[in-house]
């Protein structure tokens, strides 16, 4: 797992090389929609970071590499998708690139990338986005959750996340593909942002007002019985004192996992 992490970590990396135009030999000047641009494409590799890594680090014993064997399903495919998740990153930092080489070329950084480019960028996010939403379901915990809660998990860790990865796709849609370059990095940054916001903090404070019921369904509930109150005959006899003294007045409760 943490070999997997580090290699996702040098990706986004590289991303940030590309975007400042580190590793190219054009020079800018610091007009404001370039400064725009370093700031919303930022933001969008910090929001994509946020959500894999807040996924990838689930509870002991409950991450998809946990499940006890390196051939099921979970194990294989939370393996398999992870190519996948790095050539996002890699068209993402190809978009990087070819807008900063847009706004070096352009006198006041008012450039605009060819089309093939900006759709580059835009399937890159859409693909971080839409891959950390299905692996998230790779996890223990969030299989159990499907398992008892099956439509809130379902509409509140799918549905919605998948629903606003989709809105990016705008960006390569009219009339936002004829905007300017910063005017669409900050258009997508506002919505992995949003996205990176309610994959973290929101989806799990909804899911705990909507399925008020969570506590009392979990298999590890702790709930405690008084050995004063057992109707068992036998064991209330065992335990029972020689002095005639109730049961109650010199036992201590008992919790008992149900």
């Amino acid at each position: 797992m943490f070999r997997y992490a580090a290699v996702i970590a040098i990706a986004f990396g590289e991303g940030i090389l590309q975007l400042t135009g580190a590793t190219a030999p054009d020079t800018w000047e610091a007009h404001t929609p370039q400064v725009w641009i370093a700031i919303a494409g930022f933001m969008i590799l910090f929001s994509l970071a946020v959500i894999y890594f807040q996924q990838s680090n689930a509870g002991a014993g409950l991450h998809a590499l946990d499940s006890g064997s390196m051939h099921s399903a979970s194990v294989i495919l939370w393996l398999e998708l992870h190519p996948y998740l790095i050539l996002s990153l890699v068209c993402i930092g190809a978009g990087f690139e070819s807008s900063f080489k847009a706004n070096s070329d352009s006198l006041h950084g008012n450039g605009k990338v060819p089309l093939y480019e900006l759709y580059l960028l835009v399937m890159g996010v859409f693909a971080n986005m839409a891959l950390s939403t299905g692996m998230q379901f790779l996890n223990e915990e969030h299989r159990k959750l499907l398992i008892h809660f099956p439509f809130q998990g379902v509409v509140l860790f799918l549905v919605i996340p998948f629903g606003l990865s989709l809105t990016v796709l705008c960006c390569v849609c009219e009339p936002v593909k004829t905007y300017l370059l910063y005017h669409q990095l900050i258009i997508i940054a506002c919505i992995t942002c949003t996205y990176c916001y309610y994959h973290v903090f929101l989806a799990e404070y909804v899911f705990s007002i909507w399925a008020g019921t969570a506590p009392q369904q979990d298999s590890s509930l702790s709930v405690d019985i008084p050995l004063g109150e057992h109707t068992d005959g036998n064991s209330s006899n065992h335990n029972a004192p020689s002095n005639g003294d109730t049961q109650a007045e010199h036992s201590s409760d008992l919790t008992v996992k149900v």
